[in-house]
């Protein structure tokens, strides 16, 4: 009788621990850390005003991808003025519904024959 108890006893111990440890599992398995920085992006073109108001789009020169460039800094490039930019992508929704959108983290003026308003500088 006291084997049956301890066979009965050991296999509801087993179950158990199988029940429960698919619950313990995915908290191991979650990565430690912070999450990795976002990539750099960076690309040089002309400033052109985009389809909806108040974006600004840039296609790069040397491979030709169309940005959609968001400024956090309240000094923001014109449309029409050739830049450098650096920045990361920007995650979630946007208005502008045209190109990869960057969140810009620095950019200068670069010289650069853009079509567009005169900012009173040599294009």
């Amino acid at each position: 009788m006291k084997s049956i108890i301890g066979r009965f006893s050991a296999a509801l111990a087993v179950l158990l621990f199988l029940a429960v440890s698919p619950q313990i599992r995915p908290q191991q398995d979650k990565p430690q850390g912070p999450p990795a920085p976002a990539p750099t992006v960076s690309g040089l073109g002309c400033v052109e005003a985009g389809v909806e108001a108040s974006c600004l789009v840039l296609r790069d020169t040397k491979t030709n991808k169309l940005y959609n460039l968001y400024f956090s800094m309240p000094r923001k490039p014109q449309p029409g003025m050739g830049i450098r930019f650096r920045g990361t992508r920007k995650d979630g929704p946007t208005i502008c519904m045209q190109g990869e959108p960057i969140d810009v983290g620095n950019w200068s003026r670069a010289e650069l024959a853009c079509s567009g308003h005169d900012h009173g500088e040599h294009k």
